[in-house]
């Protein structure tokens, strides 16, 4: 009578087991949609690149713009200088997010990059 309540147990355990695995995983499964929800939002909320130029957002308008408003001038120099370094960090973030995306989709192995993002996001 002992081994079998033994058995029982171990029975139950087991159910109790694959139960609570089931269920982190489909908690797993929601909270990496709800990720990656969240972070195709955050990518559509940064500017469009333009179409020939992959990573420069708008480089041919701006410099047309600054060479009317005097390319040499002491404060257009700034703000050009200003200018490429928002692009690159737009640039920057635009590809750490679509390689997070694809991390989380399992389709290439998280960087140590991607690793930091993930907890800056979820923070």
């Amino acid at each position: 009578m002992h081994t079998h309540t033994h058995k029982r147990e171990r029975e139950r355990e087991r159910l109790l087991l694959g139960i609570f695995a089931c269920n982190s995983l489909i908690l797993y499964i929601h909270a990496n949609s709800m990720m990656l929800s969240y972070l195709s939002s955050l990518c559509s909320t940064l500017p469009f690149p333009s179409r020939q130029f992959s990573n420069l957002f708008y480089l041919l308008q701006v410099r047309a713009k600054l060479k009317e408003m005097g390319a040499l001038a002491p404060m257009n120099i700034f703000l050009r200088q200003e200018i490429d370094r928002m692009q690159r960090v737009i640039a920057t973030v635009r590809s750490t997010l679509r390689d997070l995306q694809l991390a989380i989709d399992g389709t290439i192995i998280m960087s140590e990059v991607c690793v930091c993002a993930y907890m800056y996001v979820c923070s």
